[in-house]
């Protein structure tokens, strides 16, 4: 016995077998860490599958509770959850579930108790604590969640864009932070507003609620 589900994409090349927490509420929250973490999703990168499944796995441990075959070959009418049909890390169909969805878990508590079973360093932290704000609504010394290579690192809004042209982009009313310190080629002096990287391009970003730390 167990609560299993199938995971796979538009093209069915792949399974991933959850022998546990195979609810609805649970794959959400799996799919939902993938995407905070920024991995590529699996019909668009097949990283994505091993993603996926280094996430599930780190979260149960053990040998035995998560599986990957042929679409073809995986426990797809398994009488528990079905399959689970996904793109860009949401569920879009469903297949074999006959029953209701699970609604169990709360989403955030969810998150918390997966990114509490990945390495240290690897963890999300306070950032699934943050708020995700409109970038119109960010005034000076609020602290946002930049996207970097490195990860999800705080940093501070120090300025709006003047009307200027940064490596090809009008960066005119657009709020930047104190990421990269680089040298105005204009005035010779250290500034944040010579680097694309440290301007805020979308339309929302997670904002600290209190407190300020690099």
């Amino acid at each position: 016995m167990g609560n299993r589900a199938v995971i796979t994409t538009e093209r069915k090349d792949l399974g991933v077998y959850l022998h546990w927490n195979g609810g609805r509420d649970s794959v959400e929250a799996f799919l939902k860490y993938c995407e905070l973490k920024g991995y590529a999703s699996p019909e668009r990168d097949t990283y994505g599958w091993a993603r996926l499944c280094q996430v599930i796995g780190n979260y149960f441990g053990g040998t035995n509770s998560v599986g990957i075959s042929r679409y073809e070959e995986s426990d797809r009418d398994n009488f528990d959850n079905g399959v689970y049909i996904i793109g860009n890390w949401k569920i879009i169909g469903r297949e074999f579930n006959r029953g209701s969805e699970q609604r169990e878990y709360d989403l955030n508590d969810m998150l918390k108790n997966i990114d509490s079973c990945q390495p240290q360093k690897e963890q999300l932290g306070d950032f699934l604590d943050s708020e995700e704000v409109a970038v119109s609504e960010l005034k000076i010394g609020d602290t946002v969640y930049m996207d970097t290579y490195r990860g999800y690192e705080k940093h501070q809004v120090v300025g709006f864009g003047e009307d200027r042209i940064v490596n090809g982009t009008n960066v005119k009313g657009l709020p930047y932070v104190d990421l990269y310190l680089n040298k105005d080629y204009r005035t010779g002096e250290d500034t944040y507003t010579s680097n694309p990287n440290n301007y805020i391009r979308t339309e929302t970003i997670r904002k600290v609620g209190v407190g300020y730390a690099k």
